[in-house]
């Protein structure tokens, strides 16, 4: 048998495979994710919970990330969201990222924001060195995403402040 015989025989084998399966069960995503978790971000804002959680809720949003049903006025959890970077699909293949950020009153003016992400992917991330470049990358939005929220916090502050849908939320104007 020459080499293309086997590899055109090799490909049938796979097509009729994927025909008997169906095509809904041979193009689903894999059920068995693996999570890989970033560090815990904290900072402290010198400013009541009521104005912090809505700043970091615009925040998230501003950055296309949706909330889940399961998210809470202190705790706000987003979907899973496909990475769509081309290097990040290439080098750690199908991969979904999502965040978790907590909001505790330390008293009348300073609250405490924890943020968490992780990543989840079909294949063994460990080990992978574009891991250490999406933790990096992670750091930096991270950091910019708290900016955003401390932003937020000080127009509240104002009251000079539109929400994403773009309508004013403060009447103090």
């Amino acid at each position: 048998m020459r080499p293309g015989q086997a590899r055109v025989g090799r490909i049938l084998v796979l097509l009729a495979l994927s025909v008997a399966v169906g095509p809904a069960t041979a193009l689903a995503a894999p059920t068995q994710w693996k999570v890989y978790l970033a560090d815990t971000r904290v900072d402290t804002l010198d400013a009541p919970r009521e104005l912090v959680a809505p700043a970091a809720r615009q925040a998230l949003e501003e950055d296309n990330w949706r909330l889940s049903g399961k998210s809470t006025p202190t705790r706000m959890i987003t979907e899973w969201k496909p990475m769509h970077h081309a290097l990040v699909r290439y080098t750690m293949g199908a991969v979904q990222a999502r965040c978790i950020v907590d909001i505790d009153s330390l008293g009348a003016d300073r609250t405490v924001v924890t943020f968490r992400a992780g990543i989840a992917g079909s294949k063994d991330l460990e080990g992978n060195p574009a891991l250490s470049v999406a933790r990096s990358a992670y750091h930096s939005a991270t950091r910019k995403w708290f900016e955003s929220v401390k932003e937020g916090v000080t127009r509240r502050k104002k009251g000079d402040w539109v929400s994403t849908t773009g309508k004013p939320e403060s009447t103090s104007r």
